[in-house]
C-alpha cells in the first residue's frame, strides 16, 4: 500500500469517527431533552410517561396514549408492557 492510499484511509477513518461522535452528542442532548420534558409533564398531571427511540428522534408517550394505540392496532400487533419496557429509554415514576 502506498503513502497515499495510507492517508486516505486514514483521513477517511478520523472524519467517520469524528461523525459517529458528533451524532452520538446529538442524540444524547435529545435524550435529556426528552427527559426533562417527560418528567415536567408527569409534575403537571401525574401520569407515567415513557420515552422511546424512534429513528433519530425521542418520542414521549403517556400510558393514555398507549392505551389509545393499542385500541387502534389489531390484536396480535398489540403493545404488551414488556415490549413497552424493552423499548422504552426512560420512564417517569
Amino acid at each position: 500500500m502506498n503513502w497515499f492510499k495510507r492517508v486516505k484511509i486514514d483521513f477517511q477513518r478520523w472524519m467517520f469517527l469524528k461523525s459517529r461522535t458528533s451524532e452520538q452528542r446529538r442524540l444524547l442532548k435529545k435524550k435529556q431533552r426528552a427527559i426533562k420534558e417527560a418528567d415536567r409533564l408527569c409534575d403537571i398531571d401525574n401520569k407515567r410517561r415513557y420515552v422511546f427511540l424512534l429513528d433519530d428522534k425521542f418520542e414521549i408517550v403517556s400510558t393514555i396514549d398507549v392505551a389509545y394505540i393499542n385500541r387502534k392496532l389489531p390484536k396480535g400487533v398489540r403493545w404488551d408492557i414488556v415490549r413497552v419496557m424493552k423499548n422504552c429509554v426512560y420512564h417517569t415514576k
